[in-house]
Order: structure tokens, then C-alpha cells, then sequence
């Protein structure tokens, strides 16, 4: 079964619980712009990365990649800190992954959305114009 999450509604779930503005649209089927926008005082700056989907595994953690340029890895260096001081619960939902440029997404680890990934296994995760769409089945 396919299950979509429209990108509106996981903005307005993040922006209730957290009080920030979430960065999210698709560049292609597995690559999604993920940031927050960041106020600094007089203006606002969007601060953001391109994550594409490399895996799902087996416990519903999506490995998502991003670019090994120098210019990456100082947004990233720049993003991770940021993210984890405006999202208090930010290092169980995303970490730094084993491999070399990638965050590890605990889907079941997601507030509202807990429940459905503790039932469900995700088999696939794709990025369409509405939201993100994930191919899952139930777990036996």
C-alpha cells in the first residue's frame, strides 16, 4: 500500500510542536530540500540541504545521503547544530549515519506518526509534488 504525507501537513505538525518553520520540498522521486527557516532578527534566511533517499532498512530507518562537496559539509556542519538546539528532540528522529554522508531517519521515532510506523514496514520513500509518498506493507 502507498500512504502520502502531504508537505503542508508535516509543515504544520513540525511548526505546532516546535515553533519553527520547516524547509521541505522535492528536487526529484528521491531527493527532497530539508532546512528550517532561520530568524536573525531583521530578516529570515532559509537555511537548507538536499537529502536523497540511498535505503530503507529493515526497522523503518530511511538512509538518506547528501553531497560530499566542501560547501555541503560546512551546511551540514552549519545545519546539524542548529537543528538540535531549535528541535529539542532532533537526535532521536535524525542522526549522522555509519556511511560517509548520510543521516539515519527513525521513522518511528516521529511524535504523531509513531504509531503507524510501529505497525507498518516501509519499503519504499519517494518525494512527488503533493508530499512524500511511502510504499509499505503491513508487518506480520
Amino acid at each position: 500500500m502507498k500512504v502520502q504525507l502531504d508537505y503542508s501537513e508535516i509543515k504544520k505538525m513540525f511548526s505546532e510542536k516546535y515553533d519553527k518553520e520547516l524547509v521541505l520540498r522535492r528536487v526529484n522521486d528521491k531527493t527532497a530540500t530539508v532546512g528550517l527557516v532561520a530568524n536573525l532578527g531583521l530578516f529570515s534566511k532559509e537555511v537548507a540541504i538536499d537529502l536523497n533517499v540511498v535505503r530503507v532498512e529493515k526497522n523503518n530507518n530511511v538512509v538518506l545521503g547528501y553531497g560530499n562537496n566542501v560547501a555541503v559539509g560546512l551546511a551540514v556542519n552549519t545545519l546539524l547544530p542548529l537543528f538540535k538546539g531549535l528541535v529539542p528532540d532532533f537526535g532521536k528522529v535524525l542522526e549522522k549515519g555509519s556511511d560517509d554522508n548520510t543521516f539515519l531517519l527513525h521513522l518511528e521515532a516521529i511524535g504523531k506518526l509513531e504509531k503507524l510506523f510501529k505497525v507498518v514496514a516501509v519499503n519504499d520513500v519517494a518525494f512527488n509534488s503533493e508530499g512524500i509518498v511511502f510504499g509499505m506493507s503491513l508487518k506480520n
